[in-house]
């Protein structure tokens, strides 16, 4: 058998050359969906509350019934008004003093009994005022903010009364309301930002004026 030797090399490399340009078999990928659901990555864990958060929020916390017990002579005739003004009052969440703090006030106003004996007169509302306020716990942020007030004035001259230490306190003894007129107070500035003519103090910081010009002195 004669093969032509140019024709065989020719069919050779054209079986050569679909064997090489063949594609391997598609293997379908199965996958498993029966299985736990991956846990998806969480952010980062929020910090817990600050040591002073915590204690801070204790003053969020208080009672008001000592108004209730309050023994007001009924034939006095500030009876019922002093209850609210001297009392309730205190304890108004926005306008008035933390329930903790309000608390102290209504304990020290009620252990006074308003009856004719007395003339009808309530207890010393400044020292209430006062020794509750210097039970609060002082937040850090009244602190930061009671630290500007105090440069101001000193640079303006503006004849600052009172420390970093005593506006802290005050102002982290009140709701939200009370503390903005308190702070605008303290740094001598009316709501509308005009200056006050009293300057820098805590004469009109709330209300019966607990801190005349001094915390400390009451002068």
């Amino acid at each position: 058998m004669n093969v032509d030797r140019a024709s065989f090399l020719a069919l050779t490399a054209a079986i050569a050359a679909a064997c090489t340009s063949a594609k391997p078999p598609v293997v379908p990928v199965v996958v498993d969906t029966t299985g736990p659901t991956p846990a998806v990555p969480k952010g980062e864990p929020e910090a817990p509350p600050s040591k002073a958060a915590r204690s801070c929020a204790a003053d969020d916390v208080g009672s008001m019934e000592a108004c209730e017990r309050w023994d007001l002579d009924p034939t006095c005739e500030s009876a019922d008004r002093l209850r609210e003004e001297q009392c309730t009052s205190m304890g108004d969440p926005v306008k008035g003093f933390k329930p903790r703090v309000a608390e102290h006030i209504a304990e020290c106003v009620t252990k006074r009994r308003v009856t004719q004996a007395t003339g009808c007169r309530g207890a010393d509302m400044h020292r209430c005022i006062r020794d509750a306020v210097d039970k609060a716990c002082v937040e850090p942020e009244m602190t930061a903010e009671c630290e500007r007030i105090v440069e101001r004035c000193t640079q303006s001259g503006r004849g600052l009364t009172f420390t970093v230490e005593q506006c802290a306190k005050i102002a982290s003894s009140m709701g939200p309301e009370l503390r903005e007129w308190a702070l605008r107070t303290m740094g001598g500035e009316h709501f509308d930002g005009t200056p006050t003519a009293e300057g820098c103090t805590l004469q009109y910081v709330t209300v019966y004026q607990p801190w005349p010009k001094n915390w400390w002195t009451g002068r």
